[in-house]
């Protein structure tokens, strides 16, 4: 709602397909710089832990991370970073 009132800001996302143990997915939107470092930290290079803490790999194509702002036709876009 922030973002529809302040059109022409940005503001991090982070998103992960089937993150919860049932099988649903992840969304942050906001300024969680912790979040948004472990994402692009190690994430995005398929680091992960699992509920124990065991290090575990993660598929790359499942996670997305960059900037989530709105347009001035009111439509929510989602500018990605890429991974390299």
């Amino acid at each position: 709602m922030w973002l529809a009132k302040n059109q022409g800001v940005s503001l991090p996302f982070q998103y992960e397909y089937g993150y919860f143990d049932d099988g649903s997915s992840f969304l942050s939107v906001g300024g969680y710089k912790e979040l948004y470092n472990a994402f692009k930290i190690q994430r995005s290079e398929e680091q992960g832990k699992d509920k124990h803490g065991k290090v575990v790999q993660i598929n790359k194509k499942s996670i997305a991370y960059g900037l989530l702002s709105i347009n001035e036709a009111e439509v929510y876009e989602m500018t990605p970073r890429t991974f390299s």
